[in-house]
C-alpha cells in the first residue's frame, strides 16, 4: 500500500478499528482496537486487546484510560500476566494499585483497577526492588545494556488464580496529583448480555466480551452516578445504523467501518440496542459542547534530568501559552522562565527576568535589554504576541544556567541544568 511492499508474515497487530470523537480536535474518547495474536508463538491462538482513552476535562482528574484484553491459549495450564510497569513503587491494597511519581520534581499519580478476573480470582503481585529486581526473568538477569537510569523500575504482575484457556482482563486507570490527597474516584465494572465495562465519572464504556463485533440485540444500564448526562461509547458494534430504546427516548446512531462504536448521550437507565436490517433510517443528529484546550504550540520543551544528550530521564515543560517559532526561531512565553527556577515579573511590554544574581531588564519589539543594569543587546528581539512577551530562550542559557538545545526530529527544545 502506497508503493510499500508489506509482508503480512510479519504483521502483529490486524484487524484494527479504532475511534477519535464526537470532537476530532479535542476528543471525549479515543479508542482502538487489534487482534494481537501474531505478537506470540503458538501457545496463544487468539488475542484482542481494546484501548479506551477518556479526557475527563477537569483538573483533579484529568484522564482515565480503560484496557480490556482477551486472550485464548492452547492449554488452561498457560499462565497468562497482565503487565504495567513504572519507574516508583506500586502499592497494592485489593485490587487497586496506586502507582505515584514523585521523584525528580515529578508530582503524579495513576490508580489502576483491575476489574477483571473479579477480586476473587485475581493474583497481584509486585515485583522490583532489591532482593527482586525487575529485570530479573526466571533467574536469568535480561537488564539493559545502557548505564542511564532506568525509568522503569518496578512492575505490577496481575494473573487470574484459576486455570482457563480463555481469560479476560479489564483494568480501568486515572491519573491525578500526588499532593493533592483527592478522594479515589470511583471506578465501577459494568457487565451485561455479551459485554463487559466501565463507569467513570460521567462516561460509560463497554467492550464485546468475545471480543467479537455483535449484530445481536441487547439491553445496556448506564449507571446513576451523580450525572444527569453520560457520554456513552459502545465498541466491537457491527456497521450500521442502531437504534438506542428507554428511558424516554428513541434514537438512531450509525457505527461506521473502522470504527464498528456507537457514541450518544443518555440519562442513566436502561436502554435496549437494536440495529436496523437496513440503511434507510434516519441517524438522530447528536450534539455536543465544544470543550477548549490549552494549545502546546509549534513545539514542545523538555527538562532533561538524564544525561546530556538523551532523554534518559526528565518532564514535559508546562506551557500556559503556546511555543512559537517565529522566523526559524523557537520562542517561548517568558513566563517558561519560572520553571527553570527564575522569577519573572510581566507589566504591558516590559518584563524582568530574575535568576541568582542576575537580573535582565527587556521591552518587546528591541534587541537592547539591561543586565544587572549593563547595556546589552539581543541576537533576537523578544516581542509581544497575543498579550504574551515572548523571548528566544537560547538568548538566557548564561543568565540561567541552563544548556537549550534543538532536536528536529522530535521537534523539541530540549533545556538542561548545568553541572
Amino acid at each position: 500500500e502506497n508503493g510499500i511492499i508489506q509482508n503480512k508474515d510479519l504483521e502483529i497487530c490486524s484487524d484494527v478499528k479504532s475511534y477519535i470523537g464526537p470532537d476530532k480536535d479535542v476528543p471525549e474518547f479515543s479508542y482502538i482496537r487489534g487482534n494481537l495474536t501474531n505478537a506470540y508463538s503458538d501457545k496463544v491462538t487468539d488475542y484482542h486487546r481494546s484501548v479506551v482513552f477518556m479526557d475527563l476535562f477537569g483538573d483533579d482528574y484529568p484522564a482515565a484510560m480503560v484496557v480490556f484484553d482477551k486472550m485464548d491459549s492452547a492449554d488452561k495450564t498457560f499462565k497468562k500476566t497482565w503487565l504495567m510497569h513504572s519507574a516508583e513503587r506500586p502499592e497494592v491494597s485489593k485490587n487497586t494499585t496506586t502507582i505515584t511519581r514523585t521523584q525528580s520534581g515529578f508530582d503524579g499519580k495513576l490508580v489502576n483497577t483491575t476489574l477483571l478476573p473479579t477480586r476473587g480470582n485475581t493474583d497481584i503481585t509486585v515485583v522490583g526492588g532489591p532482593g527482586n529486581e525487575m529485570f530479573f526473568i526466571d533467574g536469568s538477569d535480561v537488564s539493559p545494556s545502557s548505564t542511564e537510569v532506568k525509568n522503569g523500575k518496578y512492575r505490577i504482575e496481575i494473573s487470574p488464580k484459576t486455570e482457563a484457556k480463555s481469560d479476560v482482563f479489564l483494568n480501568a486507570m486515572y491519573v491525578t496529583s500526588a499532593s493533592a490527597n483527592l478522594p479515589e474516584l470511583p471506578v465501577y465494572s459494568e457487565t451485561g448480555n455479551g459485554y463487559v465495562g466501565v463507569t467513570v465519572k460521567d462516561r460509560f464504556v463497554t467492550f464485546s466480551r468475545e471480543a467479537i463485533i455483535r449484530d445481536d440485540t441487547f439491553d445496556i444500564n448506564v449507571r446513576d452516578n451523580g450525572y444527569s448526562t453520560v457520554s456513552c461509547l459502545l465498541t466491537d458494534m457491527a456497521e450500521g445504523i442502531w437504534n438506542i430504546k428507554g428511558n424516554g427516548i428513541s434514537i438512531n446512531v450509525r457505527s461506521n467501518e473502522g470504527e464498528n462504536t456507537l457514541y450518544f448521550k443518555a440519562a442513566p437507565g436502561r436502554y435496549t440496542i437494536k440495529k436496523y436490517s437496513c440503511d434507510k433510517p434516519a441517524v438522530t443528529e447528536i450534539t455536543y459542547e465544544k470543550q477548549a484546550k490549552r494549545e502546546i504550540g509549534d513545539f514542545y520543551v523538555w527538562n532533561n534530568f538524564g544525561a546530556p544528550d538523551t532523554r534518559a530521564n526528565g518532564t514535559f515543560v508546562y506551557l500556559e501559552k503556546p511555543t512559537e517559532n517565529t522566523m526559524n526561531t523557537a520562542c517561548v512565553a517568558v513566563e517558561v522562565l519560572k520553571q527553570l527556577g527564575a522569577s519573572v515579573s510581566v507589566s504591558g511590554d516590559q518584563a524582568t527576568i530574575t535568576c541568582g544574581t542576575n537580573t535582565v531588564s527587556l521591552t518587546a519589539g528591541t534587541r537592547n535589554y539591561l543586565l544587572n543594569g549593563e547595556a546589552r543587546k539581543f541576537d533576537f528581539a523578544p516581542y509581544s504576541s497575543n498579550g504574551t512577551v515572548y523571548v528566544r530562550i537560547k538568548e538566557f542559557e548564561d543568565i540561567i544556567g541552563y544548556d537549550v538545545s534543538w532536536k528536529p526530529g522530535a521537534n523539541m527544545l530540549y533545556v538542561q541544568a548545568r553541572s
